[in-house]
């Protein structure tokens, strides 16, 4: 509402109301909320660190380290500030708080179970990996990972494998962030990146996490509206939402909908975040090729 309330008056009413409604009836932002999940709240954390950014450098890096230190499905944050001279030392700060707070959670663990070895990282990255490349996580249609679609495809899962694909996921943020202009205000564009590519990071990718996706679909809706986007861009970000639409978990069970149906759905669903991922990298390229697109009014801030 927040995001919303800054909006108003600042585009038509239509396109208000209509991104609205579509932003409540969100299927990852539902299923995170039925499942209890961390993720609206480690999410909330990391953009309210990344408005401060700028104006409150120290807390910006506190919210943000504590979101990567609750559950860092946003963990290309700090990276991807990393790369820009403006918010460096945020994206340092933010690694040194988000260490610092997985560390004093490790040291009570191992309090807590007066043994000395859970304070070892490495045990609890190694399970992550091991559960990624098992049959119940690694392949099943519910894991919508880079790394499960290759699995479901026949290529067995191995550690080079996972590392190679999430090279590619960092190369491709890079480019994605790289050619932003710096400026004294956060960039939008910046934030929208890392939530898009973090969740394609690892070798586990939940429905749920999709509620990373929002800040782009929001992002690439003004841009279109504002910049007088071709339709075959708006038809195509309306395909990536309406594939992100298929599955809504866990409503779908409670309504006993038939197991193929719900599998169909997660086949399909999955392939939405790398049609999103094309119809922005298809926008950025045609705003280098047409200047005319970029003298518009930014993105109102937060």
């Amino acid at each position: 509402m927040v995001v919303w309330g800054q909006l108003d008056g600042r585009v038509p009413s239509r396109w208000w109301w209509g991104t609205l409604v579509a932003a409540a009836v969100f299927a990852p932002a539902i299923a995170t909320i039925f499942w209890l999940q961390f993720n609206l709240v480690v999410f909330v954390l990391a953009l309210g660190g990344f408005v401060l950014i700028g104006r409150h450098g120290g807390w910006a890096a506190l919210l943000i380290g504590l979101s990567i230190a609750l559950k860092p499905i946003l963990v290309l944050l700090p990276l991807v500030l990393l790369i820009r001279a403006r918010s460096r030392w945020v994206g340092v700060w933010s690694i040194a708080v988000a260490g610092g707070l997985s560390i004093a959670g490790l040291v009570f663990l191992a309090w807590r179970a007066n043994d000395l070895s859970l304070i070892n990282p490495m045990l609890y990255f190694a399970g992550f990996l091991n559960k990624g490349g098992g049959a119940m996580f690694g392949c099943v249609p519910e894991n919508y990972s880079p790394a499960a679609l290759l699995c479901r495809l026949g290529l067995p899962t191995s550690a080079a494998i996972d590392f190679s694909l999430a090279a590619c996921v960092l190369v491709i943020a890079w480019l994605l962030v790289r050619g932003v202009p710096e400026t004294n205000e956060p960039n939008w564009q910046v934030f929208a990146a890392a939530c898009l590519m973090s969740p394609m990071l690892g070798p586990i990718e939940w429905l749920s996490y999709w509620v990373l996706s929002a800040p782009l679909l929001l992002l690439l809706a003004y841009e279109f509206w504002s910049r007088h986007a071709p339709a075959r861009l708006w038809i195509g970000l309306a395909v990536a939402y309406a594939l992100m639409e298929l599955v809504w978990d866990p409503l779908e069970s409670l309504a006993r909908t038939p197991v193929p149906i719900v599998v169909v759905s997660y086949t399909i669903g999955q392939f939405a975040q790398y049609v999103l991922l094309l119809v922005w990298v298809r926008w950025l390229l045609l705003r280098r090729t047409k200047p005319v697109f970029s003298a518009v009014p930014a993105v109102p801030a937060v």
